[in-house]
């Protein structure tokens, strides 16, 4: 814990995040995007009502998502799915929105949410995709050869 309170990010999160376990959950998400998924361009924004999301971009080329971190143990109901879907699309333009759930070991699993059905990925998508699966792969290699 002593780390993460000396950690910079950290204490810009204790001015601007009154809720000790928001801060908290927004630090891990934030973290675990960039040092551990190593996501682009990574800002933590206010939605109304006093929600905070980080929001980044998963490869330099993708567009923009929004993670918003939650309990493992908070109970939400699907009226707060919706209403968390449509301040995202009207705030911050994305139809998506990425729910981390984090565990109390620090566990962080993430599920993508979007509001009615999600077409398929293109063949173009799929392309780049394993490209890029290939080339994290190959730096991955390299860097344990």
């Amino acid at each position: 814990m002593t780390r993460t309170i000396n950690h910079p990010k950290y204490r810009q999160l204790c001015a601007t995040i009154d809720d000790e376990k928001q801060r908290q959950m927004i630090f891990e998400v934030y973290m675990d995007l960039s040092e551990v998924r190593k996501w682009h361009n990574l800002n933590i924004r206010k939605l109304k009502a006093n929600r905070f999301v980080v929001t980044g971009n998963p490869m330099a080329s993708a567009a923009e998502n929004a993670v918003y971190p939650v309990s493992s143990q908070d109970k939400f109901s699907l009226g707060e799915i919706t209403d968390l879907l449509s301040s995202m699309k009207e705030e911050l333009q994305s139809p998506i929105l990425i729910l981390a759930f984090i565990d109390q070991d620090s566990t962080i699993a993430y599920s993508k949410l979007q509001n009615g059905l999600n077409p398929p990925e293109t063949p173009r998508q799929m392309q780049d995709k394993r490209k890029w699966a290939k080339h994290k792969f190959a730096r991955r290699k390299n860097k344990f050869t």
